[in-house]
């Protein structure tokens, strides 16, 4: 095959496209060179490209997919730094999949997929991927074993018709919600510690035949919250605070304890407070 590239010289435009594609028989990867001159000419060449067998372990296409798409985009690379010419990118890949796992970037799935989309960023832009037809798509010439008249003029050399038209008339992707594959990340979401509210500790009303017996039952659970509290309370207050410690009105935390299990006693248990009854009320 020619490995000059016509028009390459006197472009005034240059764009590299890399066209890749997977089977469960082999990836293929494709590099061209696409110039226009001063006159409008477009010239397409084919820079490199790279064939490989699919691995024997069983493997999703899309998984085949995004491998060849890592492929594509190290040969890609290649092709530039050896040029060494600032060109235009275009990435083209058939699978939908693979275009939105790049929109969505790595934190979003499994470790296989994410390492790859990781790798694939680190030298492209989401934005320079784009979607072809399957047809229209060179490179899956590659993975379906040797193609019928394959000359020096079949489109693996010069590339897919396509490119020789102007931007505007390329295939072009309709937007399209990517449905769930199974290599999508599944947040672990921490069990929240909750507060405890008031009313969970509170009598269930169905034990009780009498309002009267029910309102008093829940103002002694008030009173006994609030008489409760008042030594860890003060026990705070004695952490946060060092010169607490020196304070008569401030109860240890010792005495605290010792004061909550006093409140258990029968004989020291209060009468209901107006408060306690109205809150139980309330309630």
């Amino acid at each position: 095959m020619p490995r000059c590239h016509p028009g390459y010289s006197r472009a005034t435009r240059c764009e590299l496209h890399t066209f890749v594609d997977a089977s469960e028989k082999a990836y293929a990867f494709a590099v061209y060179w696409r110039t226009e001159d001063e006159d409008g000419k477009v010239n397409v060449t084919l820079a490199a490209a790279r064939a490989r067998v699919a691995p024997l372990k069983l493997t999703s296409i899309p998984r085949l997919e995004l491998q060849a798409a890592v492929l594509g985009c190290r040969l890609a690379r290649t092709a530039a730094d050896e040029y060494q010419l600032k060109a235009d990118r275009s990435l083209w890949s058939d699978s939908r999949t693979v275009l939105a796992w790049l929109r969505a970037g790595p934190r979003s799935f499994k470790p296989f997929v994410a390492h790859r989309v990781g790798e694939i960023e680190e030298d492209t832009q989401a934005k320079e991927w784009r979607w072809v037809p399957t047809k229209q798509n060179v490179a899956d010439d590659a993975t379906r074993g040797a193609p019928v008249n394959f000359t020096q003029h079949h489109r693996w050399f010069t590339g897919p018709m396509f490119l020789y038209e102007p931007a505007d008339s390329w295939p072009a992707e309709k937007t399209e919600q990517a449905a769930p594959n199974g290599e999508e990340r599944t947040p672990s979401v921490a069990p929240s510690i909750l507060e405890p509210r008031v009313s969970d500790t509170l009598p269930s009303p169905h034990r009780f035949s009498s309002w009267l017996r029910l309102i008093r039952a829940t103002a002694r659970v008030l009173q006994a919250i609030h008489r409760f509290r008042a030594p860890l309370r003060q026990c705070q207050l004695q952490a946060d605070d060092s010169q607490h410690r020196s304070r008569p009105d401030v109860v240890p935390c010792r005495q605290a304890d010792r004061t909550g299990r006093a409140i258990l006693a029968e004989d020291n248990i209060p009468p209901l407070a107006a408060e306690h009854i109205v809150w139980a009320e309330e309630l």
